[in-house]
């Protein structure tokens, strides 16, 4: 069975505010890996759509399994394998593991063979999927082990602590929207603790045009 794995990097922009990986992101990233998985089989997708004529490879049922949740800064390894061939449809199974080698979450793809109906644009039908692909999938050497090694932590001089990571974020996005919605209009005054940035270690300086003020404590 062949199998493919991806090592992805959880930055801010996958999180919530409290740090986690929003759910869309996961099944975003495991679409992503369905299409390496094709590719490391022979069938780079642009091509194949072409060679094969077909649409693409819908999902028609999407579920999964969460497990451990990951945050911010974590490298997770998505290791993707197709696990069952029906006639027109296939399964594809998506386990993520943490950094630890944990498995946090278990997606399942269920996808189809479709082509377009004759000339018309916006008909579409399944047709059985070519022996020829499943066989690229079935030839491949077994999957080594059931989970990656872990993936080596980061200095402790690189690291934070979780909580101190989760305040300097929620701190920072307060202080950027609190200063950039200052109203320039009237030249409203910006706090001088807005200014000091915790984690840069230095004074952000107000847009132009902003004057700051001090803030009795």
């Amino acid at each position: 069975m062949l199998t493919d794995r991806r090592h992805i990097q959880i930055e801010g922009g996958d999180c919530d505010a409290a740090g986690t990986v929003f759910s869309r992101r996961y099944f975003e990233y495991g679409d992503a890996c369905t299409n390496a998985l094709f590719a490391k089989a022979g069938l780079f997708k642009p091509v194949m759509l072409k060679t094969h004529k077909i649409i693409g490879l819908p999902i028609v049922d999407l579920r999964a399994r969460f497990i451990v949740p990951s945050d911010f800064g974590d490298e997770v390894v998505y290791e993707t394998s197709v696990t069952e061939w029906g006639r027109s449809s296939f399964l594809v199974q998506h386990k993520v593991y943490r950094p630890d080698g944990a498995l946090g979450l278990e997606i399942f793809e269920k996808r189809v063979w479709v082509r377009r109906v004759s000339e018309d644009p916006v008909k579409f039908q399944s047709e059985p999927i070519p022996e020829e692909v499943k066989r690229r999938f079935a030839n491949a050497a077994p999957a080594t082990g059931s989970r990656p090694a872990p993936i080596s932590p980061r200095p402790r001089s690189q690291r934070m602590a979780p909580e101190r990571t989760k305040w300097l974020r929620a701190n920072e996005s307060i202080q950027t929207l609190l200063i950039l919605c200052a109203n320039q209009k009237h030249r409203t005054p910006v706090p001088e603790c807005l200014l000091a940035s915790p984690s840069a270690g230095r004074r952000v300086e107000p847009p132009r045009g902003l004057r700051p003020c001090p803030v009795p404590h």
